[in-house]
């Protein structure tokens, strides 16, 4: 009766996000947990399958990480039970987390792993396999009535072990990615490869769902820290790796950190380029040292204290000799981030355009990252009815044909300009699109 699991047999697949621009988007994380399965697993886009690999399948794993996720899991896991009634889903993520009842019920999402998914999904998968009692696996919600103790929280322990950078598993994504770094050396951000000093944050952030208090509701737990070393280590690895060009950050370790840990992590030069989010002005030391360690690379200040939700502002004076320090390296472009949705308190509008003025930085403006997002209780639950707003909110849009096609010349314009323009140009595009649809940035 043992499940021999062999190439084909577990499937991984991400959901269509209808508001995405990139479909190779997928969790930082993801590629460490697959890693970690004992059993192969091969990865698609939903375009990609066809009816033969759905009906040889008899596990898929999805990740229904952001709540943009939501109507294309529908619509995925809708098709593979109707050509493949056995095969068995297994849904994870941070929605996924906070909505497992309505994933089982009306998704048909046959297990959701809640939390931290690194014990958990390679323990479903082996008890799947062997067909052994699964109530031994921590966090798992199932639709058979299945309820299991929310006992595992990530440690520093574990997070050292994973690996973030083996994407051999899914071939159009790492090919997605190959095309990207052929062409440029800081855009798209977001785009793989990610550097992970912690999984969470340390920040208060209030529209974040890594900030430390969502982290508590949402996983249990506080924030978790990589050991320096094993940064240094990512750094040197993708350094080796040819089709590699840049890498990202959105954990602000230089900032937040002790500054042993930034030392030691960013000890050996290497040839990558860098995109990097500041949630707060860095030392002036920390900045340099950066810039001894990368070839080149576009750097985002945020004009406040906290990652541009706040309006308690950073001092004009440190922004702009943190800017200007990054202009006169000639390898680094300095981009000014703010949120619009300050634009009523005079001295936030006051204190952006002085420095922006005096900088002649490009600027962009962040107010569409903080959008609403699912708040789950303290058990990091979320309530129905934020189920279906966000379901809702998820869908594919009803559109008239007329802006269809506006819709699709807009986006066939920008990926031309994201394939074939220089990065400098780009952001410098951007830049002015903001200034001229932003009255208030003189």
């Amino acid at each position: 009766n043992h499940l021999q699991l062999t190439e084909g047999k577990i499937i991984y697949i991400h959901p269509t996000q209808y508001r995405m621009f990139y479909r190779c988007t997928i969790p930082m994380s993801l590629p460490a947990l697959i890693k970690r399965i004992d059993y192969p697993v091969k990865g698609f886009y939903p375009e990609e399958l066809t009816a033969d690999i759905i009906r040889k399948a008899e596990i898929a794993i999805i990740d229904i990480h952001w709540n943009y996720a939501l109507a294309g899991a529908y619509q995925l896991v809708k098709d593979l039970k109707e050509l493949n009634p056995e095969i068995i889903v297994i849904a994870g993520g941070m929605t996924a987390s906070m909505y497992p009842e309505q994933l089982t019920q009306k998704l048909d999402i046959d297990y959701v792993i809640r939390g931290d998914g690194e014990i958990p999904l390679p323990a479903l998968v082996n008890a799947i396999s062997e067909k052994t009692d699964m109530t031994h696996v921590p966090n798992v919600f199932g639709k058979n009535g299945l309820v299991t103790e929310w006992s595992y929280f990530l440690t520093s322990k574990e997070l050292n072990k994973n690996e973030f950078y083996d994407l051999r598993f899914f071939p159009s994504y790492q090919s997605d990615i190959r095309k990207i770094h052929k062409r440029h050396f800081g855009w798209p951000n977001y785009t793989f490869p990610y550097l992970l000093p912690f999984r969470g944050c340390p920040m208060p952030c209030p529209s974040c769902a890594g900030g430390i208090g969502e982290q508590k509701k949402l996983f249990r737990r506080g924030y978790v820290v990589r050991d320096a070393e094993k940064l240094a280590g990512d750094l040197s690895l993708l350094n080796s790796f040819k089709d590699i060009r840049f890498v990202n950050v959105i954990h602000d370790f230089v900032s937040l950190m002790p500054e042993d840990y930034v030392n030691t992590a960013l000890s050996t030069p290497n040839r990558l380029s860098l995109v990097y989010e500041f949630t707060t002005a860095p030392p002036p030391e920390r900045l340099e040292r950066l810039f001894g360690t990368f070839r080149r690379g576009v750097l985002y200040f945020s004009i406040d204290k906290m990652h541009t939700q706040s309006d308690h502002l950073i001092d004009p004076s440190v922004l702009i000799n943190l800017i200007e320090k990054t202009k006169k390296t000639g390898r680094f472009i300095p981009v000014l981030y703010y949120n619009s949705t300050f634009k009523s308190n005079p001295e936030y509008v006051k204190v952006l355009n002085a420095v922006a003025r005096q900088t002649r930085c490009l600027t962009a403006d962040v107010s569409g990252w903080w959008e609403d997002f699912p708040r789950p209780d303290e058990n990091g639950i979320a309530s129905p009815e934020s189920f279906s707003k966000f379901f809702d909110l998820s869908q594919k849009p009803k559109l008239s044909v007329l802006t269809k096609l506006k819709r699709w010349l807009v986006f066939r314009l920008y990926l031309v300009f994201t394939f074939i323009l220089p990065d400098v140009l780009l952001l410098k595009i951007k830049s002015a699109y903001v200034r001229l649809f932003n009255p208030y940035l003189q």
